[in-house]
């Protein structure tokens, strides 16, 4: 069972070539950061390329040169409703670029832990997930397997679950590399937007995840993955943990409509 491309053409090119150029462009373009230590985790956006492919880059640059046996992918569900984090069953995903391979290292403890379980749910028509595989291929070529997870309700017991879960998964696997699918506000005006985003950003550098928590429950901020940011830096804190937050972006500068945008940022997390 193959999970097939689902918006390859749509938000991004359909064309093998046409994608492969597109994110290597977008890689030429970016700046290469000052990541200190070994890489452990990214945040990543997931819309349109054209829109977000750029921001994506920044992060998925740091990794070039670097070999992963396993990389887990963390996408909100924006199609399903469901109460538990579901992990596909299936033996991959494909993209034009090819079929990743999902890893069946973390089967035992999938079965094992509580709010997660094999399922379908979510993962049909999910583009948050499917768009962040293309920049991994051309980055890291097909020597990773792919652990393919959608978070369905984002509440505080589906983050505690999944954040053991990372933990747990990063305690089986130390080279375990994490990334978090997530956008940020939604259809408000570039100002207001540039305020909200901001707030959310700077507690992410300041790596505070109590801040976080209160301004995503509270709807102070908004990113539509924000539980599995939130899940994920909980798993991989520690006192060597860094992270580096690359910049901010939103769907204005690109189609040049401030009255309702979206906002993108990504980061790279490091233990040094």
């Amino acid at each position: 069972m193959i999970r097939q491309s689902s918006v390859a053409g749509q938000f991004y090119p359909g064309s093998p070539r046409e994608l492969t150029y597109m994110i290597r462009a977008f890689l030429g373009n970016a700046e290469n950061l000052d990541v200190k230590g070994k890489i452990s985790g990214l945040v990543a956006p997931h819309a349109g390329y054209i829109y977000s492919g750029q921001r994506a880059a920044e992060a998925y640059k740091s990794l070039s040169g670097k070999m992963f046996k396993n990389v887990l992918v963390i996408s909100p569900s924006h199609r399903d409703f469901f109460d538990f984090i579901s992990i596909y069953p299936g033996e991959g995903y494909e993209t034009p670029l090819g079929i990743l391979e999902r890893t069946e290292d973390f089967d035992t403890l999938i079965e094992s832990s509580t709010g997660c379980r094999f399922s379908e749910s979510g993962h049909g028509f999910e583009h948050a997930l499917e768009v962040q595989l293309p920049f991994l291929q051309v980055v890291l070529g097909d020597g990773f397997r792919l652990l393919p997870v959608v978070m369905g309700n984002q509440d505080e017991k589906n983050i505690e679950y999944l954040a053991h879960f990372l933990k747990a998964a990063k305690g089986q696997d130390p080279d375990l590399l994490i990334i978090a699918s997530s956008d940020l506000s939604h259809f408000h005006d570039s100002e207001t937007a540039r305020r909200m985003d901001g707030m959310w950003i700077n507690a992410m550098k300041k790596y505070d995840i109590e801040t976080l928590e209160n301004y995503f429950f509270s709807e102070t901020c908004e990113a539509c993955g924000g539980g599995g940011i939130i899940a994920l830096m909980k798993a991989l804190y520690s006192d060597n943990t860094q992270i580096r937050v690359t910049g901010y972006t939103h769907s204005g500068e690109i189609n040049r409509d401030d009255s309702s945008v979206v906002g993108y940022t990504s980061a790279v997390i490091s233990e040094v």
